[in-house]
């Protein structure tokens, strides 16, 4: 066994970013929980998002034991299992913002139909369908991995296998731009229509989460990109299949990663 020296700086970022986001969601959900004012259907939606991000976040902690303890490579049923609730928290937690945007979609548009409903039916309404997309997402990518007896860097992501690896990515890809949209449209009718400074701060509140969603999916990619040969190959080939990218992508494999430095 060896310990990729190289990427043990960008392993300890990861562990300091989870450390920030672990105290930052505690913190929300602990503040839902205590605050009267936050027991609305909205802000426990926010603080299900945020246990759902906590879930995400904890997939960097085995991540983290197997760069340290120099497990290069896991087996991919191995690594589905481990990574089983980080999973379901990341999808949960992406799809959840989407619905948040629908809960306040209802409040905007429908403000006399949305205060006579019970909050125990709207926040099972909305959370739900969420919890629901995470389940099937899972499932999905169990049975695409039944074959396969690969292994694998036991990543967050890495249990998405075959082709549904990009079936993933795109589903992913459409959820956050919905949401993105969503909330892009609600800034207008807001603007429009002169509503609450409540329904302002708080819609400001959600597009701010919605910016650092798309920031930190931009920022993963970039780092995956810079670091790792392998992903470097799969964005290339993504890039040729854009017509205006096709003629100018190199595909041609370097093999500076082969001359990694370890310590055994």
């Amino acid at each position: 066994m060896a310990i990729l020296v190289p990427i043990i700086p960008c392993v300890c970022i990861f562990l300091f970013c989870l450390l920030i986001g672990f105290i930052g969601n505690t913190a929300l959900i602990i503040a839902t929980i205590q605050n009267k004012h936050l027991h609305n259907a909205n802000n426990i939606l926010i603080a299900l998002s945020a246990f759902g991000d906590i879930l995400h976040q904890a997939g960097h902690i085995p991540f983290a034991y197997f760069i340290f303890t120099g497990i290069t490579f896991t087996p991919l049923r191995t690594c589905i299992w481990i990574q089983l609730l980080p999973n379901f928290g990341l999808n949960f937690a992406m799809a959840i913002l989407f619905f948040t945007g629908i809960d306040r979609s209802m409040a905007i548009l429908k403000p006399l139909r949305y205060r006579t409903m019970r909050r125990r039916i709207s926040v099972p309404a909305m959370t739900i369908p969420a919890a629901l997309y995470a389940v099937v997402i899972l499932i999905l990518a169990c049975i695409y991995a039944i074959n396969n007896d690969g292994k694998v860097i036991c990543v967050l992501v890495a249990i998405y296998s075959g082709q549904f690896d990009w079936i993933w990515g795109i589903l992913a890809t459409l959820v956050n731009l919905a949401t993105i949209i969503l909330y892009a449209v609600l800034s207008r009718i807001i603007v429009k229509a002169e509503t609450s400074n409540r329904n302002f701060e708080l819609l400001q509140t959600l597009k701010i989460a919605v910016a650092f969603v798309g920031m930190g999916h931009l920022a993963s990619t970039t780092i995956y990109m810079v670091t790792n040969e392998e992903y470097r190959n799969a964005f290339r080939r993504q890039f040729k299949k854009l017509p205006c990218l096709k003629n100018t992508v190199n595909l041609q494999t370097k093999h500076t990663m082969q001359q990694i430095t370890t310590v055994h």
